[in-house]
């Protein structure tokens, strides 16, 4: 029973270092999110934590939203690799595509396997971090987990089933499979269209 105490505190001492570490950068993004504009700006607070098997594991709280640091960067640099001259609709629909594939079961379950191993040209590493396309890539992440956690209407821009694209030179296209004729209409709304 004491190891179970002393286990306890140690526990929440952790998490709130955690969150102490954590939350200026989360509030930080938020506050540059509202600068720029964008419309119905992701606030429900989610805990985003890795497991043992690698996935997500998505908890609705009322404190923090933790988001992989990592993975945010690397949409962001395929972002700007893949749509860096588009609206930012065009821009969070790479986004979108990205974790469609991560949800589909024909390609790798994690945004880093996504972004480095599944075709996406645009992404180097090299690429930079642009702040208007990191704040808009966090956007649609943290919706992206609240649609995990059971919420509708999120603000997709580009539905589930829509994990191919390609472009022209000025704007992406949008496909269901590989060299499909019909290509995305565009019909949802956007959070974006006034940015």
């Amino acid at each position: 029973m004491k190891k179970l105490y002393h286990f306890s505190i140690f526990f929440a001492v952790t998490m709130w270092i955690a969150v102490l570490l954590l939350s200026p950068t989360v509030f930080s993004i938020a506050e540059a999110a509202n600068k720029t504009g964008f419309k119905n700006i992701s606030s429900s607070p989610i805990v985003v934590t890795p497991t043992l098997s690698g996935k997500l594991k998505y908890t609705q709280s009322t404190q923090v939203c933790i988001v992989p640091v990592e993975d945010i960067e690397r949409m962001s640099k395929t972002v700007w690799g893949e749509a860096r001259g588009c609206t930012p609709t065009e821009q969070a629909a790479v986004v979108w595509c990205i974790l469609n594939r991560v949800d589909d079961p024909r390609w790798p379950s994690t945004i880093e396997e996504v972004c480095i191993t599944s075709q996406f040209n645009g992404y180097n590493p090299a690429n930079p971090v642009d702040p208007d396309i990191y704040v808009l890539t966090m956007d649609v992440y943290v919706r992206w987990v609240r649609e995990h956690t059971g919420e509708q209407d999120v603000g997709r821009v580009l539905p589930a089933s829509y994990c191919f694209f390609y472009g022209d030179g000025k704007h992406n296209h949008f496909q269901k499979s590989f060299g499909a004729d019909e290509v995305w209409d565009w019909s949802l709304p956007s959070p974006y269209e006034n940015i």
